[in-house]
């Protein structure tokens, strides 16, 4: 794994970040972290207080994809064990079907 150093610059400040990530996806986490700061920074909050609510608003949506990851593996894992009790069904019905002959 190769880390490399990034300048990043968030919220008026500049940042030097170790990341073995690759430069433009470090960018794209800079842009992201800076409109957050930005748009919190609307609601009068002051420069701690904008950390704090961008920090806040990237956690409940971090939250809300985990939970739709969660629903949408069991959502499968429901379709798999359906999917799976269908054929057995199915292998008993053609196995039941042959020995009536």
């Amino acid at each position: 794994m190769i880390v490399t150093t990034h300048a990043l610059y968030i919220a008026g400040h500049h940042l030097t970040v170790r990341s073995a990530a690759d430069a433009d996806y470090v960018q794209v986490l800079a842009r992201l972290v800076d409109d957050r700061i930005l748009s919190a920074g609307g609601q009068g909050a002051g420069p701690i207080g904008s950390v704090l609510l961008a920090a806040l608003a990237l956690a409940d949506e971090l939250k809300k994809s985990e939970d739709e990851v969660a629903r949408l593996r069991r959502d499968v894992q429901w379709r798999a064990d359906k999917m799976l009790t269908t054929l057995d069904e199915l292998k008993r019905s053609r196995r039941s079907g042959l020995g009536a002959d």
